[in-house]
């Protein structure tokens, strides 16, 4: 009797313990993590590897589906999650992209960050001296090597630009000029014939993001919705042919914000009073939309409206939050302990109505 009653004290303790060992081996609430990773400095493409490692080991790891960004507020939308365990709050987080050192953050767990990452795929390290003859000298004076002169092309003005054109109105140079948010940018081609309202040759051309009391009223667009961007191009009524190229360069972030998988750019015609569509090329690896445009007027990006119901707005930009209120990513699986728990429970009720029958 009194064996089986120890035996059964002993079994009951070794479960307790093992139970409190498997909890206290679970991860914590995870960190989330969501932003933009550049490769370069440029955005990085859809299929980069992102790992979180601490203390060398693996914690997380996320392949990015869009180009240059990932994660967010979303149900939807994909965090990179870092597991840790009790003793992991306050170490260092080294992140990775495809292998490359890409940044660094504390573990805190509960909360969701946003970060950007950059890697550096071609930055070069430093080596050992070249492999010369055994009876070269120790010290050899270092070859210097020149390399070869590259002019890197110049940037376009901001805004406004004089347009070199001859006497019938031809272009006799490339010119491009960016709007001030270095959003929109104007491209006019030599031999393209550039004329004011007035028939003149055109001798400048100008780009501003419109204020918005300047971007008229978008009613009766069905399928589509202002993005928010919208531009005055002048001068008003100038003309162009062939027609001149107009190109939206959305930053990552905002690219994924709009989240239409249809984008297309519009201009606004005054005396019909109404937008009307251009034929417009859409570039997702490079972000851009780009449109053919003959004439200048206020000119407006839009992308694919949302349906009925779909919350498509952009999420608030928060550094850091708790995940209380947090509605993206995933959460802490709480099913181990739990069945680990409701298991001792059932062998402490069995060995009591074991002792009572004896």
């Amino acid at each position: 009797m009194n064996t089986t009653r120890i035996s059964i004290v002993l079994i009951l303790a070794l479960a307790l313990v093992t139970g409190a060992m498997a909890v206290e081996e679970l991860p914590q609430f995870p960190d989330e993590y969501k932003g933009t990773v550049t490769i370069d400095g440029k955005p990085a493409p859809a299929g980069t590897t992102i790992l979180a490692l601490i203390d060398g080991e693996v914690r997380g790891t996320l392949t990015i589906e869009e180009k240059g960004t990932f994660g967010g507020d979303m149900n939807i939308d994909k965090n990179l999650i870092v597991t840790g365990y009790a003793d992991d709050a306050g170490k260092t987080i080294t992140f990775t992209a495809n292998g490359k050192n890409a940044g660094k953050a504390t573990f805190r767990p509960e909360e969701i960050h946003t970060v950007a990452l950059a890697a550096k795929s071609g930055g070069t390290t430093p080596g050992g001296g070249g492999g010369g003859g055994g009876s070269s000298p120790s010290n050899p004076a270092p070859v210097k090597t020149v390399a070869p002169s590259v002019e890197a092309p110049a940037a376009p003005p901001v805004g406004s630009t004089n347009l070199t054109t001859s006497s019938g109105g031809m272009v006799d140079k490339a010119t491009a000029v960016v709007s001030s948010d270095r959003i929109a940018t104007i491209t006019v081609p030599e031999g393209t014939g550039a004329h004011a309202s007035d028939g003149t040759p055109l001798d400048e051309i100008s780009i501003r993001p419109a204020l918005s009391y300047e971007v008229p009223t978008v009613t009766g667009e069905t399928g589509f919705a202002f993005s928010g961007y919208a531009y005055l191009c002048g001068p008003a009524g100038a003309t162009f042919n062939p027609p001149i190229t107009l190109t939206f360069e959305i930053p990552a972030e905002e690219w994924k914000k709009l989240k239409g998988d249809q984008f297309t750019i519009k201009w606004y015609n005054t005396d019909a009073g109404r937008w009307e569509e251009i034929p417009t090329t859409v570039d997702y690896e490079t972000m851009t939309v780009t449109a053919k445009v003959s004439h200048f007027s206020t000119f407006a990006l839009f992308t694919a409206a949302p349906a009925t119901g779909d919350d498509n707005l952009p999420a608030a930009q928060v550094t850091d939050q708790t995940r209380d209120g947090a509605t993206g990513g995933k959460t802490n699986d709480w099913t181990i302990p739990i069945v680990a728990g409701v298991l001792v429970i059932i062998v402490i009720a069995g060995a009591g109505l074991y002792l009572m029958k004896r």
